[in-house]
């Protein structure tokens, strides 16, 4: 239980070297036999070359949670070993800027694949369903903030693994290569998301952030910097999660008689069929990193519904409507 100061090259080198050893503990490495049995691992990845980080795959093969602070090293040899970390449902990997897209979309599907080479087992959870017990993997937390070249196909790759419906929370701020197509189609992949971090992201719009309307948990959404971002969408959603329709909660919207918008009042109804009436209001940032809450003035609830109403129903063109980019 005790707590291990080290140099992030040095822990490595340390640690890969005792992966090598034989199997019992010297006294000259009194860690030799922790290391491989290691599941969390955060490290300021800084000075880490490819190489290094790409020991962490042979070095730690239980891992189930790994954050790297600042892997700008990080290449497409050294994320492709991290790929064999089967255990893998928390991740952290910050300024990755070297792997491109395609280099994304393989990660994220070789990660999930089973690997009869593999000795580190995928997290699951077993459920009795009529009898027959299901295999439930997942994400539980990605963070890959300033990963610059990860992008559509990157977020398309990802949505299609079936890996998603536990993650619970998402970090993207930076990924400026997104776009509403890519983000939409991982968000909605992704219900029970709780914490969303978008900032930076120039060009998406309010119609990529359509899925959140049906996130239950949902508790912090952060659209800093976020251009083509319309406010209205953001007001919807501060509105939205406020409080139930007519329940007299500041912000809410009006009670669901008043709402004639079809597609809204079905998306208001689900979404309170399911979120607990105790849980606290959505903290949205907005384009100046604002909580909406904090504004002065909110648009009038009937403008804000007819907005969305436009984007529940797939109207593309609804997108440019009131950008910050015009």
């Amino acid at each position: 239980d005790g707590c291990f100061r080290l140099e992030a090259s040095q822990l490595l080198r340390s640690a890969a070297s005792a992966a090598a050893a034989p199997a019992t503990p010297s006294a000259a490495d009194p860690l030799a036999g922790v290391w491989s049995g290691l599941v969390e691992l955060s490290l300021d990845g800084e000075d880490l070359n490819a190489e290094e980080l790409a020991l962490l795959a042979t070095t730690f093969p239980r891992l189930q949670r790994l954050a790297v602070s600042f892997a700008r090293e990080l290449d497409a040899g050294a994320l492709h070993e991290l790929a064999s970390l089967k255990s893998l449902d928390c991740l952290t990997l910050r300024k990755a800027s070297k792997p491109t897209e395609s280099d994304w979309a393989a990660f994220f599907l070789e990660q999930r694949c089973p690997s009869a080479s593999s000795s580190s087992p995928s997290p699951v959870l077993l459920t009795a369903d009529c009898g027959v017990l299901e295999e439930k993997v997942g994400w539980r937390l990605l963070n890959v903030a300033e990963c610059e070249q990860l992008s559509d196909v990157a977020a398309g790759a990802l949505a299609s693994c079936g890996q998603m419906p536990r993650l619970a929370e998402l970090d993207l701020s930076w990924c400026w290569q997104l776009t509403d197509e890519g983000l939409g189609t991982l968000l909605d992949a992704a219900p029970g998301l709780r914490f969303v971090k978008l900032a930076g992201i120039k060009s998406v719009t309010g119609a990529s952030l359509v899925p959140c309307c049906r996130m239950p948990g949902l508790l912090e959404l952060d659209c800093t910097s976020c251009n083509k971002m319309q406010d209205l969408m953001l007001e919807f959603l501060h509105r939205l999660f406020a409080g139930p329709p007519g329940s007299g909660v500041v912000d809410a919207l009006p009670g669901p008689l008043w709402i004639v918008e079809p597609l809204v009042a079905e998306v208001v109804t689900g979404l309170w069929a399911r979120r607990s009436r105790a849980q606290e209001g959505l903290k949205v940032k907005n384009y100046y990193a604002e909580y909406l809450e904090n504004w002065s003035q909110l648009k009038p609830a009937r403008e804000v519904c007819s907005f969305v109403e436009v984007l529940l129903g797939g109207d593309v063109t609804a997108g440019a409507y009131r950008s910050r980019d015009g």
